[in-house]
């Protein structure tokens, strides 16, 4: 059994059961699956990190779920990401102008996120927390 309040990440993705103290591996994988998009990985420490790629190896990658828009109704109120199969810090100290991509600029400037240039982990990590998927 996994300690919920042992991991940040899986803390909140478990918000509609706040009385849940420990899940199942299994349970922990599914939750990671379907809500996905809630989990920050700017937020994930080490150990959060590991759970999640023994969990990748135990039950398969995760599939994540997101969200689409309201108006395709109830026969498609989810689109499938990319499958993750494996989890890493990323570390690279690559920069990228911001003004150089549309979409990471125009919601840079949304966000009154006012830096010209930054290392590309940033920009990715920007890009997955606020950027809207269409």
């Amino acid at each position: 059994m996994i300690c919920v309040d042992n991991y940040s990440s899986l803390r909140f993705i478990m918000w509609s059961l706040p009385g849940v103290d420990e899940v199942s591996r299994e349970e922990a994988h599914e939750h990671y699956t379907s809500k996905w998009e809630y989990v920050f990985l700017r937020s994930l420490q080490d150990h959060e990190l590991l759970l999640i790629n023994e969990l990748i190896c135990e039950f398969g990658p995760i599939l994540p779920r997101y969200r689409t828009f309201q108006t395709y109704g109830a026969e498609r109120p989810y689109t499938q990401g990319r499958p993750i199969t494996h989890l890493s810090r990323l570390t690279t100290k690559i920069s990228a102008k911001v003004a150089n991509y549309p979409q990471f600029h125009k919601s840079a400037l949304q966000n009154d996120f006012n830096i010209a240039t930054v290392t590309r982990n940033v920009a990715f990590l920007w890009y997955t927390e606020h950027c809207v998927r269409y």
